[in-house]
């Protein structure tokens, strides 16, 4: 299990090390596109550097920092381990400003993504954050719950390139020329990682 373990974060690793995902204005694919930024965590990757968003059967959220899209089973009866599962339950509502606080991690949290210095073009030196973002969604999970969390991330980083767009030239980012546009998405750049899964475990709920 634990050669199969290292085996699944290789995969995830090199598809992050060699893909580049980009958000399109307010499109809420994240698709594909050429002109992204590149997500480097191959040299000095961190569980704290991933925000793992789930989606079960019924609909239910949750988070936690793991990158395995095949979680552990619950041990058998008389099985002598113990079974942990620490994603944490939340809600579409506060979705968005979760991925904005890890992709920001303004007060250097421990436990929210690293950041590197970039050289950015019109911009000078910059902190940029490595954090990335994978969405585990169960193949049978609800289409509209999966596209509302598509929506809330995707809108996450648009907000914050708006910000930002204001805070430095004093326009939004959709209205920026094509420079400035391409210097604020090489501040805040995204890599998404989306896995489909054909087995998932439902969180357990106080109600």
């Amino acid at each position: 299990m634990k050669t199969r373990h290292i085996l699944l974060a290789a995969t995830l690793l090199l598809a992050a090390c060699g893909s580049r995902h980009e958000a399109s204005n307010l499109d809420t694919t994240l698709a594909l596109t050429e002109d992204s930024i590149p997500l480097d965590i191959c040299s000095d990757w961190r569980m704290r550097n991933i925000m793992a968003v789930w989606v079960d059967s019924t609909g239910a959220l949750s988070l936690n920092h793991d990158i395995f899209n095949d979680p552990l089973p619950p041990p058998p009866p008389g099985e002598e381990y113990e079974y942990v599962d620490d994603r944490v339950p939340t809600d579409l509502g506060q979705l968005r400003e979760q991925v904005k606080r890890f992709l920001t991690n303004r007060d250097d949290d421990n436990d929210l993504p690293q950041k590197r210095i970039e050289d950015i073009p019109l911009l000078g030196e910059r902190p940029v954050s490595i954090g990335l973002v994978v969405l585990h969604t169960l193949e049978s999970a609800p289409e509209a719950t999966v596209d509302s969390v598509r929506h809330e991330i995707a809108a996450a980083i648009i907000e914050l390139r708006d910000s930002l767009a204001l805070q430095l030239f004093d326009l939004h980012y959709g209205e920026l020329p094509s420079d400035k546009a391409t210097a604020i998405r090489a501040a805040i750049p995204t890599s998404v990682y989306y896995s489909n899964i054909n087995r998932f475990y439902k969180i357990a709920s106080d109600d």
